[in-house]
């Protein structure tokens, strides 16, 4: 099988406010399945084979704690990609 070519795309935008960024990463991947979606923030969760599943669970600690600021999935469909 011929794997297509993965695409992220980032985009930034100041709030009208300027008490925050915006910095959405848009994707061509899979999709996440939707009864995984809930799941992608834990420690421990991975749909690879291999890997510890820990990068978003760190990514969303960071944001959260550190920055408070907030990360979350926008949309995913299966076979399309996410944001």
């Amino acid at each position: 099988m011929d794997k297509k070519k993965g695409l992220i795309k980032i985009s930034t935008r100041d709030s009208s406010s300027a008490k925050y960024v915006e910095i959405r990463l848009k994707d061509n991947g899979r999709g996440i399945p939707k009864d995984e979606v809930r799941r992608i923030f834990e420690a421990g969760y991975t749909s690879k084979k291999f890997g510890w599943g820990l990068g978003l669970a760190i990514t969303k600690r960071i944001v959260e704690e550190y920055h408070n600021g907030r990360i979350l999935l926008e949309s995913t469909q299966f076979g399309s990609g996410s944001t």
